[in-house]
């Protein structure tokens, strides 16, 4: 759903303008649950004090839906994040999801207002699949309980996207000695983050420096299959490694 409704901050002299916003809904066949995303003129990808709304503090339902910063992602929780309202590229925003094993779950936009020019497609990692939100809802059983972000995300653009055509870059892992090893072009401010797949967030390295390897210890990991994230300004990258 893509609507636009006017409110007032009271601030004088300013002009009234409309919120433009996306709400994400995710159903178990019984309860509902949403994120709402707003595109606004003076939003960032990033952290806007007074424009990001986190969930309430102590608020931790066990089936839900939410949203984080689309860069610099810490980790926070938001219910209602924004975004510039003019997008260059594609806008990607991880989703988190908290959700019972064997639920029948629905992903997808509300359909209430007409979704204008903006495309809406969300990933999932574990099945490899993309599904356009636009005109369908994605429809999935976990046979795991879901708990965090890793696992799904959205990726908003102006124009239609073809996802035959996405590359990654040549990043190689390996999982050696209780260690997951990143060759490739890293460079100052880049994340590296790790999952396991139920979404939980296990590590976090940001790259001091450009480097062409980064280390991060996997002593403690169960043996498995994990998710590993490259987060750049400009990419978002997700690939998968097995621990023994």
């Amino acid at each position: 759903m893509q609507s636009v409704a006017y409110s007032d901050d009271f601030i004088s002299g300013e002009v009234l303008q409309p919120d433009t916003y996306l709400k994400v809904v995710m159903s178990n066949g019984n309860d509902i649950f949403d994120t709402e995303i707003f595109l606004h003129a003076d939003a960032t990808l990033g952290m806007d004090i007074g424009f990001d709304a986190c969930l309430f503090v102590g608020q931790n339902p066990t089936q839900s839906i939410y949203s984080h910063l689309a860069y610099e992602n810490t980790g926070l929780k938001l219910d209602m994040p924004s975004i510039p309202i003019e997008i260059d590229g594609t806008v990607v925003i991880p989703l988190g999801v908290e959700i019972q094993a064997n639920s029948q779950v629905s992903i997808g936009l509300d359909s209430e207002v007409f979704l204008n020019n903006l495309h809406v497609y969300l990933e999932d990692t574990i099945a490899n699949t993309w599904t356009y939100l636009n005109d369908q809802f994605y429809n999935f059983s976990p046979t795991t309980a879901l708990q965090g972000s890793g696992r799904f995300y959205l990726h908003l653009s102006n124009q239609a996207l073809d996802i035959s055509s996405f590359k990654k870059n040549d990043f190689v892992l390996v999982s050696s000695a209780g260690q997951i090893i990143i060759y490739g072009n890293l460079k100052a401010g880049d994340q590296i983050t790790i999952f396991n797949i139920q979404g939980q967030q296990l590590k976090q390295n940001i790259i001091a420096e450009h480097t062409n390897q980064s280390i991060l210890s996997a002593h403690s990991f169960a043996p498995g299959i994990y998710i590993v994230h490259i987060n750049s300004r400009q990419n978002l990258e997700r690939y998968k490694i097995l621990v023994k």
